[in-house]
């Protein structure tokens, strides 16, 4: 799908979650949640960003797990584009390859998370290959799914202090385990 997008003839609006990201910090720092912790959030935020700027674009369909696409025929069907334009592939195989509870942090989901990517990343570059810091940045990104504010505030409406403490504890736990990535 991204390498035939990328052979698109219109031009595709530009998507990106760090919008998302801004108003969660907002919101924390608005409903009073734990400055540390919120600091914490902020600086694991923009790093990924920044390590989202280095990592190639093109097309991107900006919501790709599993319940968005059926197995049909021989054939993967996907649904569900309202997030899709132009920002960055690799984070639809964060998608794909993510294996994490959102909700506790399990040590063995990197692990599992790297083997799924390597199947799929054996599928998909035979149609369209990936930098080694694209490679990379995909267990990273999994993160930004966690940081898309616009779940949480959708669910909350205000901040719930115990979720974004389960969330900071994953994140900062996630990060540690990225980290250790060779």
């Amino acid at each position: 799908m991204h390498r035939l997008m990328d052979n698109y003839g219109e031009p595709l609006s530009c998507r990106g979650k760090k919008e998302y990201f801004d108003d969660m910090i907002y919101f924390l720092r608005r409903d009073h949640f734990d400055e540390s912790m919120t600091r914490g959030i902020e600086e694991y935020g923009n790093e990924l960003w920044r390590m989202m700027a280095r990592c190639t674009s093109g097309f991107c369909h900006g919501d790709m797990h599993t319940g968005n696409t059926k197995y049909l025929g021989g054939q993967f069907i996907w649904k569900d584009f309202d997030r899709a334009g132009l920002s960055y592939p690799v984070y639809d195989l964060s998608w794909l390859a993510n294996c994490t509870d959102f909700v506790v942090f399990n040590e063995k989901a990197l692990n599992v998370s790297r083997r799924l990517f390597d199947e799929i990343y054996a599928g998909y570059c035979v149609e369209q290959t990936m930098t080694d810091n694209d490679i990379v940045a995909v267990f990273h990104f999994i993160a930004i799914i966690h940081l898309d504010a616009n779940d949480i505030i959708l669910k909350n409406r205000t901040v719930d202090r115990s979720f974004m403490a389960q969330q900071h504890d994953w994140l900062m736990r996630w990060r540690e385990a990225c980290g250790k990535l060779a």
